[in-house]
């Protein structure tokens, strides 16, 4: 009887375990549910409400996601900067009561009170390597309570900054810290037909084709309320270490390398510069007082031209970074050269471009004068807004077969009104600014 006894209080127990586990491990991760179709935002903000175990997602301009899912009721706002393109975020927030939550992404850490940006640390897992940030975005995260835990995930995919072939880890900053610290960041890989975003694949493919996405995944647990937090990527870069009986010539292929390169760069400049000083173009120096040679001979300009040179269209925070400048000081030198005309700029969308001078506005939207169809002009005008864009983001905003755009950028290339520059693994178009499409009247 007492055996019995005994054996019925174990199955009970076990009984119990069984149905506990299961509603308490729930409760913890519940199923998520699919996403329904995502929203379009027209603009660069929204505000918005996710109920218990829900799941939202929204496409912004300038190819720009952001999706959320909750474990609790979350009420939130997303603010994305005027110069913030190509980039996604997914958020999985887990607590224990309802919060509101605010998310903003710009170019750098400026906007958030901190001119200068903090200091990167050294990658403690490997001496032989540093981190660098080429990422260019900064995320800020605050809510209005505490939050147990915030999972980040993030596609890995150059349409949205991050290259497959390279390393990165995730990194936060808050109030009182130095520096940046590393949050312990994975890699995964997920079939893409329950990926975070699997209804954005390309409508072109067959629907029984399944293809492997990769994502970064970070978790920023015990976040306290009212505070501040900022979240970016940064690439885990290689720092090489020649062995000592090749560093003779090492140094001597370096130092021939980098003559080529140079001599390459002068000659090319030495062109541009000798056709500014031959033209007889009119130039209003304003309360400037220095002669063409003085301003083409500044070391500071002289890296500004190059620039411009190398990536016509670049944008002024770009110049920014690149030139390692003050803003008041680079804005001086631009002044300079507009001035002089050696360097255009004009406003493209919410960016101020740069293009080396050429006669006339370098980018204009007249219509073509040449018969060509309405799409094949649409492409073109990308093209000149966004100089610098690749098929891939091209036939994904106007949402046609990646064929067809490949075919309208080939007959455009045969007007020679644009050309392709390789960087990396893409092919990045550009106007063809010297074409006689730019330089009529």
């Amino acid at each position: 009887m007492i055996k019995r006894t005994h054996f019925s209080r174990l199955l009970l127990f076990l009984l119990l375990i069984g149905i506990f586990i299961p509603i308490a491990y729930g409760r913890e991760n519940p199923p998520v549910p699919p996403y329904g179709p995502p929203e379009e935002i027209p603009g660069k903000g929204k505000k918005d409400k996710v109920e218990p175990n829900e799941r939202k997602e929204y496409n912004f301009p300038n190819n720009t996601r952001f999706g959320i899912y909750a474990n609790i009721s979350v009420s939130f706002s997303i603010k994305y900067g005027p110069k913030v393109e190509d980039r996604q975020i997914f958020m999985n927030v887990n607590n224990d009561h309802p919060l509101n939550l605010n998310l903003s992404a710009r170019e750098n850490t400026t906007h958030y009170g901190y001119p200068n940006m903090p200091k990167i640390p050294e990658y403690s897992k490997d001496k032989t390597k540093k981190l660098n940030f080429t990422y260019e975005t900064i995320y800020q995260i605050f809510t209005n309570t505490t939050v147990k835990i915030i999972q980040f995930k993030f596609q890995i995919n150059e349409e949205f900054g991050l290259n497959p072939e390279k390393n990165y880890t995730v990194g936060v900053f808050s109030e009182g810290q130095d520096t940046w610290n590393l949050l312990p960041t994975n890699r995964i890989s997920e079939n893409s037909d329950n990926s975070v975003f699997s209804h954005l694949k390309n409508s072109n493919q067959g629907s029984d084709k399944k293809s492997i996405e990769e994502y970064l995944v970070a978790d920023l647990s015990n976040i306290e309320s009212d505070k501040q937090y900022l979240l970016t990527i940064f690439e885990i870069q290689g720092i090489s270490k020649p062995a000592k009986e090749w560093i003779p010539i090492t140094i001597f292929m370096g130092i021939l390398f980098a003559i080529m390169i140079t001599l390459s760069i002068v000659l090319s400049k030495s062109e541009y510069f000798d056709k500014l000083k031959k033209r007889l173009t009119p130039v209003d120096k304003g309360t400037h007082r220095l002669t063409m040679e003085e301003v083409l001979e500044n070391k500071n300009r002289d890296k500004i031209i190059e620039l411009i040179l190398d990536n016509p269209g670049i944008h002024f925070n770009q110049l920014l970074r690149k030139t390692g400048l003050a803003p008041g000081n680079l804005v001086w030198h631009l002044d300079v050269l507009e001035t002089y005309k050696v360097v255009g700029k004009k406003r493209v969308g919410n960016y101020l471009a740069y293009f080396p001078y050429y006669g006339k506005n370098p980018i204009s939207n007249i219509d073509l004068k040449l018969q060509k169809s309405e799409l094949t002009l649409r492409v073109l005008e990308m093209i000149e807004e966004k100089p610098g864009i690749y098929n891939k983001i091209i036939t994904n905003r106007l949402e046609i077969n990646r064929k067809t755009i490949d075919y309208h950028i080939k007959k455009l290339m045969e007007l020679n009104l644009i050309f392709r520059k390789k960087d990396g693994r893409k092919k990045k178009l550009f106007p063809n600014l010297e074409a006689d499409y730019y330089n009529n009247d």
